[in-house]
């Protein structure tokens, strides 16, 4: 396991300098899990010179690139290089590019934002006064899949525009006096279906008849086919 250390000086050749490793493992998580323990001697002169320890290279024998995982793996030193940082609870270490996590992961006291640069993006925010979820430069869907890996079928349920304060919900709609309870109220988009305080979603009703003189009455019919709640075909 080799140790990185850094030099507060103004020499470009000798701001970050390697020590060797001085323990032989036989793979890279033997190693990685043994970087707090192991027994290590570290150069005086580091010491001496005001060397800060950062990071720690475990590496194979013939390793020529450290991007690659099955070549290297690098831990950043905790602070003031008391060993590694979060080594008691990783086995491994995140790569710039490409990592994958096993377990919890928390952002603390920040922003989350995923982004296709320069085109558009999303991000959970937490610095305002509520908690939001906000989309950047195409509209936002809100979509859920049958499989376990995002395959099988994917039921896009809500589309958020960019370009106005506008927004559609597809599919079967239901308010329900508390989630997985009872339904009061349906809205079927596909269907075309609607129904109220219980009632099961029906078609848009035809009325038929005749209104006679019923002046109220004929005011009523009107309205309602004019909302597109009843298909009004009763005569005077």
């Amino acid at each position: 396991m080799h140790r990185v250390y850094l030099f507060p000086n103004n020499d470009p050749q000798r701001q970050l300098i390697i020590q060797y490793g001085q323990a032989p493992y036989t793979s890279l998580d033997e190693a990685v899990a043994n970087v707090n323990v192991e027994a290590f001697t570290e150069n005086p002169s580091f010491i001496q010179g005001g060397g800060i320890l950062i990071a720690f290279i475990a590496a194979t024998r013939t390793a020529t690139d450290l991007s690659d995982p099955d070549q290297a793996k690098i831990l950043g030193a905790a602070r003031f290089g008391a060993g590694a940082v979060g080594q008691e609870a990783l086995a491994g270490f995140a790569m710039l590019s490409g990592a994958a996590f096993t377990g919890a992961v928390s952002v603390n006291d920040a922003n989350l934002s995923v982004l296709d640069t320069g085109v558009k993006g999303y991000r959970f925010r937490q610095d305002g006064s509520a908690l939001d979820l906000e989309g950047s430069g195409a509209d936002l869907l809100l979509s859920n899949w049958s499989g376990t890996a995002f395959n099988g079928t994917q039921y896009s349920h809500s589309r958020y525009s960019s370009g106005a304060l506008a927004q559609q919900q597809a599919g079967l709609v239901e308010f329900v006096d508390a989630l997985y309870g009872t339904v009061r109220h349906t809205l079927n988009g596909g269907a075309n279906t609607a129904g109220f305080f219980g009632a099961a979603p029906v078609s848009r009703p035809v009325v038929t008849g005749s209104r006679g003189a019923n002046a109220a009455l004929a005011s009523l019919l009107t309205g309602l086919d004019s909302l597109g709640l009843v298909d009004d075909q009763t005569t005077a």
